[in-house]
């Protein structure tokens, strides 16, 4: 039970643990797939985004050449 009953508090992360469950650090291989996971979709988003930006561009020339 919390406090002890000597009615000194806990000192050290040992004695904490006895009374609070600490929490667990993520695991690194659930980390790692999630950043692989954003950087592949970023890459896709880069290819896109400038595959449609040179079509943009093409057609905003091709439009005032013509006016």
């Amino acid at each position: 039970y919390w406090p002890p009953k000597t009615g000194t508090y806990a000192s050290s992360t040992q004695d904490i643990s006895k009374y609070f469950k600490l929490p667990q650090p993520p695991v690194w291989m659930d980390s790692l797939l999630i950043t692989d996971q954003i950087n592949t979709y970023c890459q896709n988003i880069k290819k896109f985004i400038a595959q449609n930006l040179g079509k943009l561009l093409m057609t905003q020339f091709l439009h005032e050449y013509n006016k």
